[in-house]
């Protein structure tokens, strides 16, 4: 077998017979081979690596191994491998990660930007790095974002609420300084005011990072004499610990939940709990695609696309509200 054949099998050339692919790939398995693919893109005019990185917050949020493994399949079906790289509470990282993928030479990036600025990325958009944000929208500069419907699910859950006879309607979101938490809690807040429902400052909890927090704010919130009859959860962590607040109080089941963000078991909970379910799948492999196709042809315009929420009925946001009688009526009148 000549050595032009082990090559064009090595990079993956697809006219070899199948019969020699595996004939080259036993040797090199048993040759203990590895093929340097950082030497190889020294040779292509392309300088393609065919690796692209993705950074995250949060590694143990259930959103990210949904988002993650769709990514990694539609890449695949590109032979494109996916690096995955997460900030933790450390949203200083996010410049040096971005820094070490782009010196390693990835395609492109994927991240879901959590720093107060993402003006450090211009010097690599124009550089010709491709990068795609999903979930938020960068600050101070244009990328392609791929983004949820976050205002109109917050409204559309806070409406529900409303619908079934509730206007003592809680909130609790994730950090405000994440565009998606704003966006959240002004979809609460409009939908309030449209309804003229009143909104009692102490009910609602912004800057919520961990499911512990959130829970701790429930046990204090709903322990109250004058506490709300309904509860607006922003974020599937802050979810978490609410359901576990309210479990503690023995409130499940009497206190009318909306989550956004569906969250594991969800549907097997008593009652089961009634969410704004983000399309997670559609999201990443829009994503995917667009950083493959910007990879292409890096001179395409920039894209902005928003997917639906979904508002999926479980049974805790449809509890009704209890009757209002004497003189906490006349006061919410």
């Amino acid at each position: 077998m000549s050595l032009k054949t082990v090559s064009r099998v090595f990079n993956g050339v697809k006219s070899v017979d199948e019969r020699y692919a595996a004939k080259v790939f036993a040797a090199a398995d048993e040759l203990a081979f590895i093929p340097n693919m950082a030497a190889q893109t020294l040779r292509k005019k392309e300088q393609r690596t065919y690796q692209v990185a993705t950074i995250f917050t949060d590694p143990n949020n259930p959103f990210l191994g949904t988002i993650l493994s769709t990514l990694q399949r539609v890449a695949h079906e590109s032979d494109t491998m996916v690096l995955a790289a997460t900030t933790g509470k450390q949203t200083d990282l996010e410049p040096n990660l971005v820094r070490a993928f782009a010196t390693r030479r990835v395609d492109g990036i994927i991240m879901s930007p959590t720093s107060p600025s993402q003006a450090y990325l211009q010097p690599r958009l124009e550089a010709g790095l491709p990068i795609v944000c999903i979930d938020r929208a960068p600050v101070d500069v244009e990328t392609d974002v791929v983004m949820s419907s976050n205002h109109l699910g917050a409204r559309d859950a806070v409406q529900h609420l409303l619908a079934h006879g509730h206007r003592r309607i809680a909130y609790m979101g994730d950090l405000l300084g994440f565009a998606t938490a704003k966006e959240r809690h002004q979809g609460y807040v409009d939908a309030m005011e449209a309804a003229g429902a009143p909104i009692d400052p102490t009910w609602v909890i912004d800057d919520l990072r961990t499911s512990w927090q959130a829970e701790a704010a429930v046990l204090d919130l709903f322990a109250r004499d004058d506490a709300p009859t309904a509860l607006f959860t922003s974020q599937n962590l802050v979810t978490i610990g609410a359901l576990e607040g309210l479990r503690t109080l023995g409130l499940r089941g009497h206190v009318a939940h909306v989550g956004f963000d569906d969250v594991p078991l969800a549907a097997l909970l008593d009652p089961p709990l009634t969410v704004v379910a983000q399309d997670l799948e559609t999201m990443a492999e829009t994503a995917m695609n667009m950083l493959l196709a910007r990879i292409d042809d890096r001179s395409r315009p920039v894209r902005r696309v928003t997917v639906p929420t979904k508002l999926i009925r479980r049974g805790s946001g449809e509890l009704p509200a209890p009757p209002v009688t004497g003189e906490r009526a006349t006061r919410l009148a």
